[in-house]
């Protein structure tokens, strides 16, 4: 009779025997004489400690007609109907290599694995969980058992990811061999945001902030290191490589930086995808990029939403952003007094550059923009420092028609502040004081007169 045998048979054949069995299993002291009082013992008991005593019990008891098989069928089936109040601590039961030869318990799997499809149902938490917070060390578990393991747990790539998240480094490291032996990418891993999603759920937000960072940063090694001969074959658009490299080291960047470079302008097609390449690439790297791609960064960042797309995309507030900035600046900053929608998205050109670099933008802009009065200066002075916006309107406000035309053409609230900001000194134009002083009383007068 086979171990998936119809629950009644095993009940009429096996009764006496599976009850005396797994009552000393359950608690050595029961005496428990029917089905229907063995399977209520079964419930809320801790699977892991059932188990490992009723394979000892297995291992001794001499069953005629060889039996022995449809009792460990049976015992499957029990603890299968308590699944959901035990499958936590069952799951635990893996990472201890010893039970691991039961083949009983990969039965198991097979009887709950539809009402448990991804690792995060079945985790593998427990007791692995209490050896990871205390740094306490254990024997990993054989290989040919966690790659049996992974058949029935991973599913998806979160499922890799929650795996290897909550198993320790050594045992990471056998689950890795296993993925790696793969002549081919694992079926899980089909592209690169499923390579990037597995990253992602590495991180442990269980474990203290100082060990937190370590304990991922090393899982990511071993990750990477697993997958590091297949990452080129995921990488076929820009946007692909940047969710390759999102979540790596930046030595991890280069490698993978280093293996596609010769490829990768050709897969820059637009602004996004330039923007999505050079955000976590190293300032050097940047530079070789927008080399390479030559006379086809004017294709590539047309309009001003480009430009500030771009940059924004370096990261600001990041170690590297100034040098980054710096790089693309240099590469791009011929064609931004050119880019279409100037007039509107200036603030946006500007906002995240340094002060040299608005300063030289500011000077372009006015020399190669006739009608540079009709900029939008109202978010000048509403995102940049006093001190950068009183240097904008210095740059552009070298006359008094300058002023005049500026004036007019500001909403008439930031119009009030320039002309304040002016008498106050805080704004100092290269216009004779008198002229200055000229314009704005004539403006002041017409803003107080009636309209009618």
């Amino acid at each position: 009779m086979s171990w998936k045998a119809p629950f009644e048979a095993l009940q009429q054949k096996y009764q006496a025997e599976l009850a005396i069995l797994a009552a000393g299993a359950l608690n050595p002291h029961a005496k428990l004489t029917s089905y229907d009082a063995l399977l209520s013992a079964c419930e809320g008991v801790d699977l892991k400690d059932s188990l490992d005593r009723f394979s000892k019990m297995l291992s001794r008891v001499d069953v005629a007609g060889g039996s022995r098989g449809v009792l460990q069928a049976s015992f499957n089936l029990i603890f299968a109907r308590h699944w959901a109040a035990t499958k936590g601590t069952a799951f635990s039961y893996l990472v201890n290599p010893p039970t691991l030869a039961n083949q009983f318990f990969f039965e198991l799997f097979n009887l709950v694995q539809g009402r448990a499809p991804s690792a995060h149902e079945i985790s593998l938490l427990a007791a692995d969980e209490a050896m990871q917070l205390s740094g306490q060390k254990k024997e990993p578990a054989p290989l040919k058992y966690i790659s049996r393991v992974l058949d029935y747990v991973v599913k998806r790539p979160h499922d890799l990811g929650d795996l290897l998240r909550y198993i320790s480094l050594e045992e990471g490291e056998v689950v890795l061999k296993a993925i790696s032996a793969h002549s081919t990418l694992p079926k899980f891993i089909q592209n690169a945001d499923d390579f990037s999603a597995m990253l992602f759920c590495l991180d442990d937000g269980r474990l203290p902030a100082e060990k937190r960072e370590k304990v991922y940063s090393e899982k990511r090694a071993r990750v990477f290191e697993a997958f590091r001969p297949k990452l080129e074959d995921l990488i076929k658009t820009a946007q692909d490589f940047s969710s390759v490299i999102c979540l790596l080291s930046p030595e991890e960047r280069t490698v993978v930086y280093e293996a596609v470079k010769s490829t990768l302008p050709n897969l820059i097609k637009n602004n996004i995808d330039f923007s999505n390449v050079i955000g976590h690439l190293s300032p050097a790297q940047c530079g070789e990029v927008c080399f390479a791609l030559g006379e086809r960064l004017s294709s590539l960042v047309q309009t001003a939403e480009d430009f500030s797309r771009t940059v924004t995309h370096l990261f600001p507030g990041h170690a590297l952003f100034s040098e980054k900035r710096a790089v693309v600046y240099g590469a791009l900053k011929a064609y931004l007094p050119k880019l279409e929608g100037i007039n509107k998205g200036f603030i946006g050109v500007i906002f995240q550059l340094s002060p040299e670099q608005c300063a030289e933008v500011c000077e372009a802009v006015r020399q190669c923009l006739p009608d540079f009065a009709k900029i939008d200066f109202s978010p000048v002075l509403t995102w940049l420092p006093l001190k950068q916006s009183a240097k904008v309107f210095s740059i552009f406000i070298k006359t008094r028609q300058d002023l005049v035309d500026i004036l007019d053409h500001l909403p008439a609230q930031q119009s009030k502040r320039v002309c304040n900001l002016l008498q106050n000194k805080v704004f100092v134009l290269s216009l004779p004081e008198s002229e200055t002083k000229s314009v704005v009383s004539n403006y002041l007068v017409e803003c107080r007169k009636p309209c009618f």
